[in-house]
């Protein structure tokens, strides 16, 4: 067992029963340490006799670093993303593979830009009925299709989905993340929904770092406890 933790009562708990710790820096809210965890996870299964994961991913940090630099300029994709969203109640929509990343989106949405936001499944588009969407056309819900460039293959189940989508009428955005590796794919992914969602925040004035519901809620746990 390892510890992963930026102190508090959990490292206390660990110190206690002899666990090993690994720090993550202090100051950061949790949604912004994900570099941080992510890197730990593969040092312990490198530790552990595992490389590969760890080996992968250093193999695609200057990509990432890279994609991270596009991402502030003006005009970038983030920009664009943010301009769309005002106004809307995004509706993030995955394949299985991407799901991690379209909940990530969505807590970006709830924490960054404190708006709310949905999920669903790409297979939705598939093989299941979808003309009820077709009733919310002209309404606020607006669909990201959130996917890799290399499932865009004519025939395949995503590229299915979107022509369904787009039979349908409804609004949406075909979000493709380029890269190497899946790895890759999912950290460009990851990056781009925080930069959207704060930018989104500025425009709208809000500090995005801050999360009074979430503080208030940890106050009252810790008086509980």
């Amino acid at each position: 067992m390892v510890v992963i933790t930026s102190g508090g009562k959990i490292k206390e708990m660990a110190d206690r029963d002899g666990i090993p710790t690994l720090m993550v820096p202090s100051g950061f809210q949790p949604r912004y340490s994900a570099g941080f965890m992510v890197g730990y996870i593969g040092a312990i299964m490198s530790a552990a006799g595992h490389p590969e994961f760890s080996e992968r991913m250093k193999g695609c940090l200057r990509s990432l670093e890279a994609y991270r630099n596009y991402l502030e300029s003006p005009g970038s994709l983030a920009y664009i993303l943010a301009d769309k969203y005002k106004g809307h109640v995004p509706v993030v929509c995955t394949e299985n593979k991407f799901k991690s990343v379209s909940l990530r989106w969505k807590a970006a949405f709830n924490e960054n830009a404190k708006t709310i936001c949905f999920d669903t499944a790409l297979s939705e588009f598939s093989y299941c009925e979808a003309n009820p969407w077709s009733e919310y056309k002209g309404k606020k819900l607006r669909l990201i299709v959130l996917t890799g460039e290399d499932d865009l293959v004519e025939g395949g189940p995503v590229k299915t989905a979107v022509n369904n989508i787009k039979s349908l009428g409804f609004p949406f955005d075909l979000v493709a993340i380029g890269g190497t590796t899946h790895e890759e794919r999912l950290f460009r992914a990851l990056i781009l929904g925080d930069y959207l969602t704060v930018y989104m925040a500025e425009q709208a004035g809000i500090d995005a770092e801050l999360t009074p519901v979430i503080s208030e809620l940890k106050n009252r746990l810790r008086k509980e406890q």
